[in-house]
């Protein structure tokens, strides 16, 4: 009867340390679990942040582009026009700025014409002729620029 209370007896104390490993086990994976959680949420979070940042980098390079004087608003547009192929074409200019547009093509030897009609933006124009249409509004330099440099931008800004 002892050997038998005795060898019941490990039999529980065997059982007992195997839930007991198990149950550490479990809350071990359970703990891994929540910490890879909250690290993928932290970089999800650290991520948007940057992303917000980038973006105001290039919203506030829109606006400095934005609020160039005129006369330096002129050389930029005579340097956009002049990258434009030389054929027949419309320059359709930012809302606002058609005279700036209109002074810039009196600059250049070129066969285009200023449209009556004006997009929306804060600068520049767009080439349109028969089959070929290049934006050149200031939106849509500051969103190639962004394209060829967001990369580079980061690392200099969160290296």
């Amino acid at each position: 009867l002892f050997r038998s209370r005795t060898e019941y007896q490990q039999k529980i104390d065997d059982e007992k340390s195997k839930l007991l490993a198990y149950t550490k086990n479990q809350a071990d994976k359970q703990k891994q679990q929540m910490r890879i959680k909250f690290k993928a949420e932290t970089k999800g979070a650290v991520l948007q942040k940057k992303q917000a940042i980038l973006e105001k980098v290039y919203q506030q390079a829109l606006r400095k582009l934005s609020q160039l004087s005129d006369s330096q608003t002129l050389k930029l547009l005579v340097k956009l026009l002049e990258n434009c192929p030389n054929r027949q074409a419309q320059i359709i200019p930012a809302k606002g700025k058609e005279t700036l547009s209109k002074l810039a093509l009196q600059k250049i030897n070129r066969p285009y014409q200023s449209s009556t009609d004006s997009v929306d933006a804060s600068g520049g124009f767009i080439f349109s002729s028969d089959n070929l249409e290049i934006d050149n509004t200031f939106e849509s330099l500051i969103k190639e620029i962004r394209d060829e440099t967001e990369i580079q931008v980061d690392k200099m800004l969160f290296a």
